[in-house]
């Protein structure tokens, strides 16, 4: 994916629906690349479309609440709930299902009722446009992608930030951490490795994510530096809308309203326990 010098021209707000399936279509996606990806694991990760509705599940990560989702379900599929469920049950995995606002109808709401699906949290995803980078970099701090060469400092840093990480899967799974469609990016602050994030590119849209800081470094504005870097990034890369999720109130939402995202809406996760062993 080569970088475009000229801005792409910015689209009009799309409604709510359009951006909740765009959305959903990438959160598909990039859920299983992460899956693919993992320092920890073998990818055990299996799809299965119902309807319009892909659901997830990992067989290594059965109780995970990210890995074992139903994204996309809307009262159009609620002729496949009990399908789905059975689904689920055989993989002997939980079943969460992630639904936005206009997806929470009172008939998809009453048959989770019925079927014993039980609230289970919320998650607050950002929108934002990007845009060439507003901040300029202080002397003493510096951006960098990782390459290849510098891999080994991004993993240093997720182990700082005690990232669960094993030594095979490094080399395994290296090739994922510099692909042109998935980039890390290190502030360094005096040469040091003091934080990163990535950015995940699907068609005209991108994720953030993956930001962290080492403790020493924090209150630095490195994570303000990397926001603003890869809306910049994205900009380059012909992207109309920038994604990102996290949790309301904390340090990550703030450094995002600071780079100009706002809230776009807010997930409501449904979940069915997993099924507990026979024998």
């Amino acid at each position: 994916m080569q970088d475009q010098t000229e801005q792409p021209a910015i689209r009009p707000d799309i409604n709510m629906d359009e951006l909740i399936i765009r959305i959903n279509e990438m959160d598909a996606v990039f859920t299983r690349f992460n899956n693919q990806r993992s320092l920890v694991m073998d990818c055990r990760i299996k799809a299965k479309q119902f309807g319009d509705a892909t659901a997830l599940t990992d067989s290594n990560r059965p109780n995970s609440t990210y890995y074992n989702r139903v994204i996309g379900f809307t009262d159009k599929a609620l002729h496949l709930l009990d399908n789905i469920l059975k689904w689920y049950n055989e993989n002997q995995s939980a079943c969460i299902f992630s639904l936005a606002p206009t997806q929470q109808t009172e008939k998809v709401l009453d048959a989770f009722k019925i079927k014993e699906l039980c609230y289970n949290g919320h998650d607050c995803i950002f929108h934002a446009i990007p845009r060439e980078s507003s901040l300029t970099l202080p002397e003493h701090i510096s951006i960098e992608q990782v390459t290849q060469d510098t891999l080994n400092d991004l993993f240093r840093l997720m182990e700082t930030n005690n990232w669960p990480i094993k030594e095979a899967f490094c080399h395994q799974n290296r090739d994922f951490y510099t692909r042109p469609d998935f980039r890390f990016y290190l502030a360094r602050v005096n040469g040091q490795v003091a934080a990163m994030g990535s950015i995940f590119i699907y068609k005209d849209m991108a994720w953030l994510s993956n930001d962290a800081t080492a403790d020493e470094f924090r209150r630095n504005g490195c994570q303000q530096l990397l926001i603003d870097h890869r809306l910049d990034v994205a900009l380059r890369n012909g992207v109309y809308h920038v994604i990102t999720d996290t949790e309301f109130g904390v340090t990550s939402h703030r450094n995002m309203l600071k780079n100009g995202f706002q809230l776009a809406y807010m997930t409501a996760e449904f979940i069915k326990q997993r099924p507990e062993r026979k024998g």
